[in-house]
């Protein structure tokens, strides 16, 4: 059991790692506080889930991912980003801070 959790741990810690590594991105409108901001990308996201049901195109949570369903994601991430670029965002990389 201890072992099990040891590898539990270890992986969770190399997920982490690759995790910070990876790009972040950020939705910013000038003027927009962070209310404001959670309060479009509420409305943004209902928009998506009125047209995309997750059990119906992705399946039960776990099952393995049939093209149409990788293909219906891509298409509700583009409504997504479409829906906040309407309200006037923009979708920019944050750069990490340099180490020295």
């Amino acid at each position: 059991m201890t072992a099990r959790l040891g590898l539990l741990a270890l992986g969770a810690c190399g997920l982490l790692s690759a995790c910070a590594n990876a790009p972040e991105y950020r939705w910013i409108k000038a003027g927009v506080d962070a209310k404001g901001y959670e309060a479009d990308r509420v409305v943004c996201l209902q928009t998506v889930d009125r047209e995309f049901n997750p059990l119906y195109d992705y399946g039960p949570p776990g099952s393995p991912a049939s093209q149409e369903a990788i293909f219906r994601q891509d298409a509700a991430e583009q409504m997504f980003r479409e829906c906040m670029r309407g309200k006037g965002y923009r979708l920019v990389k944050i750069e990490p801070p340099r180490t020295q």
